[in-house]
């Protein structure tokens, strides 16, 4: 992850993923508190969710795996009344819907 601040690139907090990872979805909340979601390949392409906290990168609520399912396609997160919703489809092919509130 990075910014553009002062006319160049800049790393924000590090790297997110051990290795690889795919289908990033980026939000920022209401209150400016910024999350990334994505497909980890290291945690069996599980969708984890991490938040900024202004230095690194840390794992919403501890809990690295969303689900305990694969994340066969493309995910999303995003913020609305200060409750956090993440999408994804299973491997059965399911739309899976999970919220936290943050």
């Amino acid at each position: 992850m990075k910014r553009f601040e002062a006319g160049s690139w800049t790393p924000v907090g590090g790297y997110v993923s051990d290795n690889e990872a795919d289908y990033p979805s980026l939000e920022i909340s209401e209150n400016g508190a910024i999350y990334l979601a994505y497909r980890d390949r290291v945690q069996n392409f599980r969708p984890v969710v991490r938040r900024y906290n202004g230095t690194t990168w840390e794992l919403l609520d501890g809990n690295e795996i969303v689900e305990n399912v694969v994340c066969v396609d493309q995910n999303k997160v995003c913020s609305r009344n200060n409750r956090l919703y993440l999408m994804f489809q299973n491997d059965s092919y399911h739309l899976v819907i999970k919220e936290y509130l943050h």
